[in-house]
């Protein structure tokens, strides 16, 4: 653990960061690290906790800041940043309900669902990284790269990763619509993940633990709700 007021130059610790006032640098640690203003970046294996970040957060799993527009983890509370829950589904009918959480530019996902197609593995798990671009009152771009797995918690596997390109609609200040492309691939181990989706680029099994493979273009669609 490295404690201290204000740091000038950067900190480097195994477990834990404390800066009580402003890090002229940046701050690395395997679990948190907290500071006032960080003229820098903070790097933590779990939370980043800051009041001002003139570079990038990158954390395991949340960051907390009053400024911060370059967060990258899967849960951004960010005072000046944006934050939306929302619904999506998409071809292989599977619906998940997410959190969305950043700054002006990145964003973190988390979400939970269900697919209505199988049943056997319902249960749906996502987690992913976004990035808005093109921003306007009425329009914007977002990207996301994304993964999900669908399971029933006893057997099999299905493994979804996807970057997709999502053009979204905002009606008024809380309300946008989004839909769009995406380029996923997918590995199995059992039947139902297989005919989950149809038209594929290209599969191919691997022979060790029978996991099929593929890689297809799909599609997505919903509704946030912008706060």
């Amino acid at each position: 653990m490295d404690v201290g007021k204000n740091i000038t130059g950067s900190q480097f610790a195994g477990f834990s960061n404390m800066a009580g006032g402003n890090v002229g640098g940046s701050e690395f640690s395997g679990f948190i690290n907290t500071a006032a203003e960080v003229k820098g970046s903070q790097f933590a294996g779990f939370i980043n906790i800051a009041k001002k970040v003139k570079g990038a957060q990158l954390a395991g799993f949340i960051n907390i800041a009053d400024s911060s527009d370059h967060p990258i983890g899967l849960v951004n509370i960010i005072k000046g940043g944006e934050k939306a829950i929302g619904f999506n589904i998409d071809e292989t009918e599977t619906g998940i309900f997410s959190f969305r959480s950043g700054g002006k530019s990145l964003y973190g996902i988390i979400g939970l669902g269900y697919n209505f197609k199988n049943t056997d593995a319902v249960y749906a798990f996502k987690t992913g990284l976004g990035a808005h671009f093109f921003t306007s009152k009425h329009f914007q771009l977002n990207t996301e790269l994304a993964a999900l797995t669908l399971t029933r918690f006893n057997r099999g596997e299905y493994f979804r990763s996807s970057l997709r390109v999502l053009p979204a609609v905002k009606l008024g200040n809380r309300i946008e619509f989004f839909g769009g492309p995406g380029f996923n691939y997918i590995t199995t181990n059992t039947n139902e993940g297989i005919t989950l989706s149809y038209h594929y680029i290209d599969s191919w099994k691997r022979n060790r633990n029978n996991y099929f493979q593929t890689i297809y273009i799909g599609y997505m669609g919903g509704v946030h709700w912008v706060f």
